[in-house]
């Protein structure tokens, strides 16, 4: 069990993998701690062998971490604004390229502003052209007129279809901007 913090992902996905074998209270502590691991891998691991123990969350916070370690995107969006700070952490710590473009996407389809920072940090993210095109429509999603600046620069981008996908969001921006402003005045 104490090999759950080694250096080595490989040693800590195969502790994972053999916690799996063992249904005591500190596997199934360990296991949990190890859906927060560094690497998208070991957390995959871990939340298998937990299923494998028919081990649930008993709360909304191992809920998300489990959510997160077996990328249920989609239950991470029903979740909502709970899940926002855990996967602007998970994004500003985990390298793989597929994990961070699916944290994107699900935080624009959350569409709080606390992801704000993090989506125009994803802007320049150039791993992978779904990162930033995600952050595009996912700071269209939020809607926020303070981000249509910010979007302007990228009308300029060396990439066509984030070009295009930057005119697109700068424009819904700025018409559900007048949109609110004129029912706005209708009630001065």
């Amino acid at each position: 069990v104490d090999a759950i913090n080694d250096a080595d992902i490989w040693t800590r996905g195969s502790i994972a993998i053999a916690l799996g074998n063992n249904s005591g209270k500190r596997a199934i502590d360990a296991l949990i701690k190890l859906l927060e691991d560094v690497d998208s891998d070991v957390r995959y691991e871990s939340s298998e062998a937990l299923k494998k123990l028919n081990w649930y969350p008993q709360t909304e916070k191992e809920e998300i971490k489990y959510f997160i370690a077996n990328r249920e995107w989609e239950s991470l969006i029903k979740i909502g604004v709970p899940a926002v700070d855990p996967l602007i952490k998970l994004y500003n710590n985990d390298q793989d390229k597929y994990i961070c473009s699916s944290v994107i996407r699900v935080l624009g389809e959350i569409g709080d502003k606390r992801a704000i920072e993090t989506l125009i940090r994803a802007l320049e993210d150039k791993r992978y052209f779904w990162i930033r095109a995600y952050a595009i429509e996912a700071l269209g999603n939020i809607g926020d007129p303070k981000v249509v600046d910010t979007l302007k620069y990228y009308l300029e981008d060396d990439n066509l279809s984030i070009r295009k996908r930057a005119e697109e969001v700068i424009k819904k921006i700025e018409e559900e901007s007048k949109t609110l402003d004129a029912h706005f005045q209708t009630f001065i």
